[in-house]
């Protein structure tokens, strides 16, 4: 489990040193305009939405690689895959994830080609 959580660290590392460039970036541009007093805080704000928007960009695609390999991103085991087409309940087609080990469960809209009209 350890070693699952280590493996998101360079995307964390990635995300922290471009909010932290960006936040001395805009910093900077505020003060050089004019916004002495307030340029600590647009850099901060720039910093945090740069490095969450970079961590949850890194999230999904961990997530989606994931699923694309049938593993369970929480445990790693493997999972199973139910999907519903196209119907009156559903009707863009429903594809689902499940993990007997940990219970992890995932869904998402997902058409196949039997969905369509």
């Amino acid at each position: 489990m350890l070693l699952r959580r280590l493996t998101n660290l360079p995307g964390v590392a990635i995300a922290l040193f471009a909010g932290s460039t960006w936040a001395i970036a805009a910093d900077r541009i505020a003060h050089r305009l004019g916004g002495h007093e307030v340029a600590p805080a647009v850099g901060l704000l720039a910093g945090v939405v740069i490095a969450l928007a970079l961590w949850r960009r890194d999230a999904a695609d961990t997530l989606e690689a994931s699923l694309l390999r049938m593993r369970c991103p929480s445990c790693g085991a493997t999972l199973t895959s139910t999907h519903e087409h196209a119907g009156d309940v559903h009707p863009g087609g429903l594809r689902e994830w499940d993990c007997s080990a940990c219970g992890y469960a995932h869904a998402m809209p997902l058409t196949c080609v039997d969905c369509g009209p």
